[in-house]
């Protein structure tokens, strides 16, 4: 079903606001009427579409990682197609698509309230990238290691802004290639 294009507008102007306000003013701190005031909607509107400030957050999340996980495609490269090249270019697109949404994230890395919701997409991808290995210690490990690792760059490059989208991907695919050789399919 197609969702109208108000609504559309609508939820995009709520979610745009809470992300700012969340900018300037920590999570904690964001009321559903400032929300509501910067969207320029009326506070029974976002209750319409959103039961409070956590699923707004919960919502963008997910939307986020969802989106990025079917755009990516990682399973073409952790089965078959596994190279430097390919994991180069997988790299690349989830940078490219980080950038896209580059407040999104900060505030979800910054702001101490939200890392819940962090932790939680940091196990759905161990256990994503799990599923397509071997189950062993050896594997968790590699996997625990890996995706910590990669985790460890984006955070740096997004909230200390340090290297350029091409050196952080690189130092992800000489991570990854080295650590998930030794993995076990």
């Amino acid at each position: 079903m197609k969702e109208d294009l108000r609504v559309i507008k609508t939820k995009k102007a709520i979610e745009d606001a809470f992300i700012s306000l969340v900018e300037e003013k920590g999570f904690e701190n964001v009321k559903i009427i400032d929300i509501a005031k910067r969207a320029n909607v009326n506070r029974n509107t976002i209750y319409l579409h959103y039961s409070s400030k956590d699923m707004i957050i919960e919502d963008l999340v997910d939307k986020v990682f969802t989106s990025g996980i079917v755009t990516l495609e990682p399973n073409a490269y952790l089965k078959g197609k596994y190279s430097k090249r390919n994991l180069y270019e997988l790299f690349l697109k989830m940078f490219t698509l980080i950038y896209e949404q580059i407040e999104l994230y900060r505030i979800v890395l910054t702001d101490q309230n939200l890392s819940g919701y962090l932790t939680l997409r940091l196990k759905k991808v161990k256990s994503f990238v799990l599923s397509s290995l071997k189950p062993t210690f050896k594997n968790e490990i590699i996997v625990e290691y890996v995706v910590s690792g990669v985790f460890g760059i984006i955070r740096n490059w997004i909230i200390y802004d340090k290297g350029s989208i091409k050196e952080n991907v690189e130092l992800c695919c000489d991570l990854v290639y080295m650590n998930m050789r030794h993995a076990q399919y």
